[in-house]
């Protein structure tokens, strides 16, 4: 997790949901306090005005679920329903959001350049979402629950990666598509 955080938070990440799938293999015990540190030097780093919202490891089924991903904040953490301060405060623009979902298990999944190139809104959209599966996969639970709720199925090509590498290849296609498109 660490590696995908410091990668995010570069490319441009306002928030962060880790979260554990029916088929995680990650073993041992999160580490918030750590992961918080982590996310908060890339910032310095990469000399960003606001700090990324870090929020604590839930189950995927719980973001997946979610018509917006940050819609129950105040149950998630008793730190993130607090208003954030300035320098915490994400980006926003228009009210509208897109949300992909990633899996190397995908059969007739677009390619995610695919999906962004026929998004239709004029507007950069407020929010953009990418979920990728744990190591083990997507659940087929789990991808029933995603498609239910709106999230598109993509790939990111045809070789297998490991889930913190699909994390960053895809974070970095949407941050790519997000500035090429409207400049943000």
């Amino acid at each position: 997790y660490e590696v995908v955080l410091r990668m995010a938070v570069e490319l441009g990440a306002d928030w962060l949901l880790p979260c554990r799938g029916d088929y995680d293999a990650v073993a041992g015990q999160p580490n918030p306090e750590r992961w918080r540190t982590i996310v908060r030097e890339a910032a310095e780093q990469c000399e960003r005005p606001w700090l990324p919202q870090l929020l604590d490891p839930r189950p995927a089924r719980e973001w997946l679920a979610a018509t917006d991903p940050l819609s129950p904040l105040g149950t998630l953490s008793p730190d993130a329903a607090k208003a954030p301060s300035p320098a915490t405060l994400p980006r926003e623009s228009s009210q509208s959001s897109l949300r992909v979902f990633a899996s190397t298990r995908q059969s007739g999944a677009l390619p995610l350049l695919a999906a962004l190139d026929s998004w239709t809104a004029t507007e950069a959209p407020a929010s953009l979402w990418l979920a990728c599966g744990p190591e083990g996969g997507w659940s087929g639970a789990e991808e029933r629950l995603a498609r239910d709720q709106g999230w598109i199925p993509v790939d990111l090509g045809p070789r297998i990666l490991r889930s913190s590498t699909a994390a960053v290849a895809g974070l970095g296609l949407l941050s790519d598509w997000r500035y090429r498109r409207w400049g943000c």
